[in-house]
């Protein structure tokens, strides 16, 4: 027979206990940018936390301001270490976030902390770490917490909407910290909109490259930029200027495909990566199902023109030899119980039951283009 517990034991807790213990605990503070002990990846640059290089940024104002904006933002930047510190603390200062609505404040401002668990052979999520107000840019709190003193795969994944102009990260007086690159240094790099940049999941492992990253143990590179991203030639180079790029995936159909951007642009976007990269692999994608579409008549016309439209374009590299492909992702949100209009936030934005579904889809179309067979 089980043991079984007295009813004082079964209620009794020491969480105050626990949570002085580990507050109380001495640290070592470190630069997230000391490269001898974590590994920075998801961006261009290892001298800060942006997206894009500053000189990056700087070149594109006149080009688009708003990527001007939102390249300083962390989106898919994530440290990665190996330590055997029971307490991971942080000291964080944000330049700014962007206030948008349909969104949590943590999936803004938070950073999530994931561990590699070797029961299960996958990355576990173990905490998020948020300031106490919104307003607030600079704050410290405990990120990760564990009972055993013993080696650990970190992840620690940053903001969605913010940028992080500094981070601290504290260890356990005695414990150390090893950078943990990919075995594989080939690149998955994604580009596209405000739902590919996060909006609007509930915190920042759950966006789409976050998961990917995790799922295929590999860099994923998020270059979504909210309400602006309209295929730019120059932003092309920048982003295609990366090394070992092995696979680009264009997901702009819900920023570009509302005017003639998608149309204008699409082609010159992809030659400026087939430049440097002639053997890459491509996926373009068209949006997912939208409630707006059923409320304004010209989007549904713009997404039957632009989906014919990108079919064109697909075959006509495909033609050429080039390894491309075209997924469909207006129909992945109804294989739910639920109606597809529930896998939204605002009838535009998927919530974390739609980045799910997404998710999948880019897996599918990941595995179909490097000649995976699930």
């Amino acid at each position: 027979m089980l043991p079984q517990l007295k009813k004082d034991e079964v209620f009794k807790t020491n969480s105050n206990d626990l949570e002085s213990f580990f507050d109380c605990m001495e640290v070592n503070y470190f630069s997230g940018l000391d490269s001898s002990k974590f590994k920075l990846l998801g961006n261009k640059n290892n001298d800060t936390f942006y997206r894009f290089t500053i000189n990056e940024c700087e070149s594109i104002k006149d080009v688009n301001e708003g990527v001007w904006w939102l390249g300083r933002y962390s989106s898919g930047v994530k440290l990665r270490f190996i330590t055997n510190s029971r307490v991971i603390k942080i000291k964080v200062k944000i330049n700014e976030t962007m206030n948008v609505y349909n969104m949590p404040f943590i999936s803004k401002l938070g950073f999530d902390l994931y561990y590699f668990d070797e029961a299960s052979k996958r990355y576990k999520y173990n905490n998020s770490s948020i300031p106490t107000n919104f307003k607030d840019k600079e704050y410290e709190s405990i990120l990760g917490l564990f009972q055993e003193k013993k080696d650990r795969e970190i992840i620690i994944h940053f903001p969605l909407y913010s940028g992080v102009d500094k981070l601290e990260i504290g260890l356990e007086k005695d414990s150390y910290s090893i950078p943990l690159d990919y075995e594989n240094k080939n690149k998955i790099v994604t580009y596209g909109t405000s739902i590919l940049q996060g909006a609007s999941v509930s915190h920042p492992g759950l966006n789409v490259t976050n998961i990917l990253s995790r799922y295929y143990n590999q860099d994923v590179l998020n270059f979504g930029f909210s309400g602006n991203g309209y295929l730019e030639l120059e932003i092309a180079k920048i982003i295609s200027s990366l090394k070992d790029i092995e696979i680009l995936i264009i997901d702009a159909f819900a920023n570009a495909g509302c005017e003639t951007y998608l149309e204008d642009n699409l082609e010159a976007f992809i030659d400026e990566f087939y430049l440097k990269h002639k053997d890459l692999k491509i996926i373009v994608m068209n949006k997912t199902y939208m409630t707006i579409n059923e409320i304004y008549p010209r989007n549904e016309r713009l997404r039957k023109y632009y989906n014919n439209f990108l079919k064109r374009v697909v075959n006509k590299y495909k033609n050429k030899g080039k390894n491309i492909i075209y997924v469909d992702n207006n129909h992945i949100f109804n294989k739910t119980i639920l109606d597809e209009s529930e896998l939204l936030v605002d009838g535009v934005h998927p919530n974390d039951l739609g980045m799910y579904y997404l998710t999948l889809s880019y897996i599918k179309s990941i595995n179909k283009i490097k000649g995976v067979r699930i």
